[in-house]
């Protein structure tokens, strides 16, 4: 209960914090203009583009949505093992890894209902459609969620690394990148080279990005894939999460850190 409520805590924070929602809605909306219209001279001069130009604006849409929805949870970390604040918890009898985990949600359910709503409306107002069924739309939705739970749990594991790295920005960095190229945030993969379209296919950031927002456009894709990866990624996680967690609990009462 407790961590539920620490959920609901944080959930109701996100609403005070305007400023930030702000700063991530127009974020949002800018990278949404230049897409749109970069798609739409693209699209005047090749006929391979395997959406059409309305469609590829809510493909960039699903992507974004769920990347600027996912909080920053590993800076927080980095900073409370600077200033000694994770220490200071690993000592406690609640979990700081569940802390961190349900601290996060909150914020990311928050995020995800609010951005969503703008980027929606907003794509909708710009493309004059709204190509989802009640099913459709219900599907998108939950595979957004999975999607947006698992990529904090990445950012969990991630965060981790302060303890031994003390600085996790490299490793964001390196992650962010990925989700760039591998998870085709910009570009169906459809459109990538054979070899690099298996290749991703081996890491999770299709199933976070790309591969899922396709399954709203290619009724015979096969979305059960996609909830089947994020549920196998989702578990990785978890079980790496555990792990490192562990051994930093064991390094701390061994060594002191």
């Amino acid at each position: 209960m407790f961590y539920l409520f620490l959920s609901k805590l944080f959930f109701l924070q996100g609403i005070k914090s305007y400023k930030s929602l702000l700063g991530l809605s127009t974020l949002l909306i800018t990278c949404l203009l230049i897409f749109s219209h970069l798609w739409k001279v693209v699209s005047f001069t090749t006929s391979s583009l395997p959406l059409k130009t309305h469609e590829l604006l809510w493909y960039i849409t699903l992507n974004e949505w769920i990347l600027l929805s996912v909080p920053s949870i590993h800076i927080e970390i980095e900073q409370e093992f600077r200033d000694g604040h994770m220490i200071y918890l690993l000592t406690k009898p609640i979990s700081y890894l569940k802390f961190k985990f349900f601290q996060g949600l909150g914020t990311l359910l928050f995020q995800l209902a609010a951005l969503g709503g703008i980027a929606f409306s907003f794509t909708t107002f710009m493309t004059k459609t709204f190509p989802f069924t009640f099913l459709s739309f219900t599907l998108t939705i939950l595979l957004g969620i999975s999607a947006a739970v698992t990529s904090l749990l990445f950012h969990l594991y991630i965060g981790l690394f302060a303890f031994w790295l003390h600085e996790v920005s490299p490793m964001h960095w390196i992650w962010q990148k990925f989700s760039f190229i591998l998870g085709g945030l910009f570009i169906p993969l459809s459109l990538y080279p054979n070899w690099l379209q298996t290749a991703s296919s081996l890491t999770p950031f299709p199933w976070l990005l790309g591969e899922r927002s396709l399954c709203l456009f290619d009724p015979t894709r096969a979305c059960l894939s996609v909830a089947c990866a994020l549920i196998g990624w989702g578990s990785l996680s978890l079980i790496l999460l555990t792990l490192t967690y562990k051994k930093i609990q064991r390094q701390f009462m061994t060594h002191g850190g």
